[in-house]
């Protein structure tokens, strides 16, 4: 199990890592806002999201609904927390 710390941190690398931009900026990161976002690095960023939680596949609507910082952390810490009520 991740703590909250764990989960930001992890995020925030992967964010930093695909979408190259600076650690201030990943709060804010969006689909739109965000230049470097585009189609490829979504599903990159998806596909980490998914291998460094352990999450297996992701849905199509849950890629799509994962489109900034905030929704990933927010979704990750939900998989997560149903997970561990198994």
């Amino acid at each position: 199990m991740f703590t909250e710390n764990e989960v930001t941190e992890k995020l925030k690398s992967a964010f930093i890592s695909i979408l190259g931009v600076d650690a201030a900026c990943v709060p804010t990161a969006s689909i739109g806002k965000t230049e470097s976002w585009d189609s490829l690095t979504h599903m990159e960023l998806m596909l980490r999201i998914s291998q460094d939680f352990g999450l297996g596949r992701l849905s199509a609507s849950e890629i799509v609904s994962l489109d900034s910082f905030d929704s990933a952390k927010k979704f990750v810490f939900e998989k997560l927390r149903n997970e561990s009520s198994y």
